[in-house]
């Protein structure tokens, strides 16, 4: 793009010299707030999987075009499948975070052109969460014995689609409360009740009901597993609840992490 004279008129169309329009620092600070929130508007589905669009006829064409290319075309198609009360419970679950919300909403300047980014980033989301997993990580649960089940499922898949940033954030920093002075043993018992008392107490209606789904991509992790143990064969991936011993046997080499703490909760919820 050619550059743009301080002199010239505004190609906003105002019919004022550029350097008297959007050429000030002003105006390029307001327009630099409104292409991150651009981006952050879109990227929303991703930290929130609440957001994500639902519907049978939405599913089925995410599913078939998952691991293709999302082109201008392929996304036209899944956005028409979004209807318009859809649409709207998309833009209604984003305002349940006001304080995230609101301060997008202001540097964007334009709440409708904010929820119709939100809507278009879901259907890249719902698209997304259909992906193929990694062929190396897949392998692995051939491999895994059955106390590293819950490890080895950690590398398969991502627990962004049940739990949303700012709960993964609470079980985090419960997680970094724990005593690094305690045994091996307590540390284990101390991290496994902590895991559970937290699913349970950020567990609710719509979790139970999307852990009920069936998981997007389980068919594909069931047919790469299908010669792994029983434990393997029989579990949902979305679903999957080892017992306490089987998870993650070295947790106390993981980093009280954003990421630890999410898929933890993932596989602690019954």
């Amino acid at each position: 793009m050619a550059k743009i004279g301080r002199n010239e008129r505004c190609p906003c169309g105002s019919g004022e010299k550029f350097k008297r329009c959007c050429g000030t620092r002003e105006a390029q600070a307001a327009l630099e707030r409104q292409a991150s929130a651009l981006e952050e508007l879109a990227a929303l589905p991703f930290l929130f999987p609440r957001l994500r669009p639902r519907g049978d006829a939405f599913a089925a064409w995410a599913e078939r075009v998952a691991t293709a290319e999302l082109g201008a075309p392929r996304f036209d198609e899944g956005l028409a499948l979004v209807e318009a009360a859809e649409r709207e419970r998309i833009g209604r679950d984003a305002e349940e975070h006001p304080q995230v919300w609101q301060s997008l909403v202001a540097d964007l300047a334009d709440e409708d052109l904010a929820r119709k980014i939100v809507v278009s980033g879901a259907v890249v989301a719902g698209v997304w969460e259909r992906r193929t997993r990694d062929s190396l990580a897949l392998a692995l649960l051939e491999d895994s014995p059955d106390e590293d089940a819950a490890e080895a499922l950690a590398l398969v898949l991502d627990a962004g689609d049940l739990w949303n940033v700012f709960e993964s954030a609470s079980a985090d920093a419960a997680l970094a409360e724990l005593d690094d002075a305690l045994d091996d043993e307590a540390y284990e018992l101390m991290w496994n009740a902590t895991i559970v008392e937290q699913a349970r107490r950020l567990g609710g209606t719509w979790h139970e009901a999307r852990l009920t789904e069936p998981h997007p991509q389980s068919s594909r992790v069931r047919a790469t597993s299908s010669n792994a143990s029983p434990a393997f064969a029989s579990a949902s991936p979305r679903c999957f609840s080892p017992t306490p011993s089987a998870v993650w046997h070295s947790r106390r080499h993981w980093p009280h992490s954003f990421e630890a703490g999410l898929r933890m909760l993932t596989y602690a919820h019954a």
